[in-house]
């Protein structure tokens, strides 16, 4: 039992008695080249890790040096840049504190590094903070936030005029619209963009939304708007990132809400101002928001071609089988037939999964307009207007 604890506490070993001088040496001596081993273990593995480390930090030089080299990058012209980008945003607010001076001009920070919160505030503006990082996360706190008649969103990268700020506003305060466009696309946007793939994406997208949903929208995703009161508060936001002006836009068009256009003379960047968006990432979430939108608010016609392309497969499938069978009264290839047969039911459960999912879009939109009602008799519109100018800064 004694020999149990020993071991059980942290003993390594144990010399009975009587005491052998020559056992006790030879146990001794195994002990010190056990731990002796264990240190030479434990300095192999450190050399290593030290050698792996050493690679690692001569491999992050060179990639470095390389990156350098391709780009032209050093730290003066990347000051120059971020100088640039905060000068962009206290331009903005200077220009539609001149073309709306009765508005209270709000500009957000989404964890902007470059200090562009200090050079909005020396503007006059109000400055508030979201940060959970996207577009639709800053649009969503404006629109829980802020309390006004009118809104007016735009970028602060200085690309839209503040010269058409007070027609857009004064088709909401007139009750001509729940939402104004800002359309890049009918003015300068093409001549003005230097990338070739955001033009053609837009112009993608527009046919897209525009068939799919049977709008006459122009500019599906400018970033120059304006809403009414009862737009903002009904509006869910749901998108977190660039796809947000795409989901506004077909938001709208289902729920048969007042959308007006106004062509703006779109302007490039200026330089040194980098742009948040990434043309592929931002492409591909954009186009997969059409598509979850289509399925959402066109359930029928979404599951309905689904059901439609089964179908033809099941009967392309069926079709010589059935023949065969006529001619001869053998059914010549079991699998097929029951492959076909699965492909014909399962296109029938997807028009019913359509029928069904339309029925609850129709109660959705009957039930969006008593929401609205009721928004409308919360929020009657008052005089005079409110701006809100969100950027969002990274």
């Amino acid at each position: 039992m004694d020999i149990e604890k020993g071991l059980s506490l942290g003993a390594v070993d144990y010399i009975p008695k009587p005491f052998s001088s020559t056992i006790v040496w030879l146990r001794v001596e195994t002990q010190i080249k056990i731990i002796q081993k264990h240190k030479d273990e434990v300095n192999t593995v450190s050399k290593e890790y030290l050698d792996m480390m050493e690679y690692r930090d001569s491999m992050l030089s060179a990639v470095n040096k390389a990156a350098a080299s391709l780009f032209n990058i050093d730290a003066e012209s990347f000051d120059s840049q971020l100088q640039s980008s905060t000068e962009t945003i206290a331009k903005v607010v200077n220009d539609f504190r001149n073309a709306l001076p009765e508005a209270e001009i709000y500009v957000y920070d989404n964890n902007s590094t470059d200090h562009s919160y200090e050079r909005a505030l020396a503007a006059g503006a109000i400055v508030r903070y979201e940060y959970s990082p996207g577009k639709g996360n800053v649009i969503r706190s404006m629109f829980r936030d802020i309390q006004a008649d009118c809104y007016l969103m735009v970028d602060g990268d200085d690309t839209y005029p503040a010269e058409s700020a007070r027609e857009m506003t004064r088709l909401i305060l007139e009750n001509k619209a729940e939402m104004v466009i800002g359309d890049r696309l009918s003015a300068t946007y093409f001549s003005e963009n230097k990338r070739p793939l955001h033009n053609s994406g837009n112009v993608l997208v527009r046919k897209l939304v525009n068939v799919m949903f049977k709008g006459k929208i122009t500019d599906i995703m400018s970033g120059y708007r304006a809403f009414s009161s009862l737009y903002v508060k009904s509006y869910p936001v749901i998108k977190q990132g660039f796809e947000i002006e795409t989901d506004m836009t077909i938001f709208a068009l289902d729920k048969n809400l007042s959308v007006r256009s106004i062509p703006v003379d779109y302007r490039d960047r200026p330089e040194g101002s980098v742009s948040k968006l990434n043309t592929v990432a931002d492409g591909i979430r954009v186009l997969k928001t059409i598509f979850q939108l289509f399925k959402d608010y066109r359930p029928l016609f979404f599951f309905g071609l689904i059901a439609l392309l089964l179908f033809i497969i099941g009967v392309i499938l069926f079709y010589p089988i059935l023949i065969y069978f006529l001619k001869t009264g053998v059914v010549p290839r079991f699998p097929t037939l029951f492959a076909a047969l699965f492909i014909i039911l399962a296109s029938i459960e997807c028009f019913c999964c359509g029928l069904i999912l339309d029925t609850e879009a129709k109660n959705s939109r009957r039930m969006f307009e008593l929401h609205f009602s009721r928004i409308r008799m919360d929020f009657p519109r008052l005089d005079g207007v409110s701006s809100m100018l969100g950027d969002s800064l990274e």
